[in-house]
Formats: structure tokens, C-alpha cells, sequence
């Protein structure tokens, strides 16, 4: 029993560096301020990333979500207008989603799902497929 406990601890005490904590760089994305432009974020309702490194966030007391590209460019995304067209984004009970194709996708208390494609200047539709001027 002895041995069993001897080597047991002498295991442990060689994993004791392993079991460390690490250390990890911390940097503030976002804050209350939003964009900077006017547009604050208020009770995160939902944080999500999609495969090019932009981290999306919908803020829910603030009824808007926020796109933040790898570079730190801040847009705000949607706001509690909705589409303009009378689907008001009320976030209180916000979530947010990304497609694999970098669509994002809001919801809130009102039942409404948002899809959000990026407009792209100088877009031109031929025959039904997108092209470049």
C-alpha cells in the first residue's frame, strides 16, 4: 500500500507543472461605448465568431448587435429599427449566430429572426449571378 501511495504522489508531483495555470493575454473588444459613434452596447445578450475572425455581439438592453472585424473596426450591424419596415430587433432576450458564409443572424423578444448580409459596393447582378463592375 505504501508503494502504491509513494508512487502516486511522486506522479503527481511530476504533473504538477502540467496542472499549472496558464497564462492568457486579455484584450477588452468591446465596451458600454459600442461603436464610439453614438451607438452604445448595453447587457450582452450573445457573442458568437465566424471563420474569418470577426466576433459578433448583440447587445440586449441596447436592442443592436455589433460586428468586430480582426483588425478592431467596430460596425454596428443592426439597430432596434429592425429591417426599417416596421420588424422592430427588441433584444432583451437577444441571440445571435453566424453562418460559415459570415452571415449573421439576430433574434429578440419578438419572435423576428434577422438575416444581416453585408451590402458590397459596386455589386452588379447578371443574369441572376453576382459580378464585379
Amino acid at each position: 500500500m505504501k508503494i502504491i501511495v509513494g508512487i502516486f504522489i511522486t506522479l503527481m508531483l511530476l504533473a504538477a507543472p502540467a496542472l499549472q495555470a496558464q497564462s492568457f493575454q486579455i484584450h477588452v473588444l468591446i465596451n458600454a461605448n459600442g461603436d464610439g459613434s453614438g451607438n452604445p452596447l448595453s447587457s450582452v445578450g450573445g457573442i458568437t465568431a465566424d471563420e474569418s475572425g470577426n466576433v459578433f455581439v448583440a447587445g440586449a438592453l441596447s436592442n443592436n448587435a455589433f460586428r468586430i472585424t480582426p483588425e478592431g473596426v467596430i460596425t454596428e450591424i443592426i439597430d432596434i429599427t429592425g429591417n426599417g419596415t416596421g420588424n422592430l430587433f427588441e433584444g432583451a432576450n437577444s441571440a445571435i449566430g453566424v453562418s460559415s458564409s459570415g452571415i449573421a443572424y439576430v433574434g429578440g423578444d419578438n419572435s423576428i429572426v434577422f438575416k444581416i448580409v453585408e451590402e458590397i459596393p459596386n455589386l452588379i447582378m447578371k443574369d441572376g449571378f453576382e459580378s464585379s463592375p
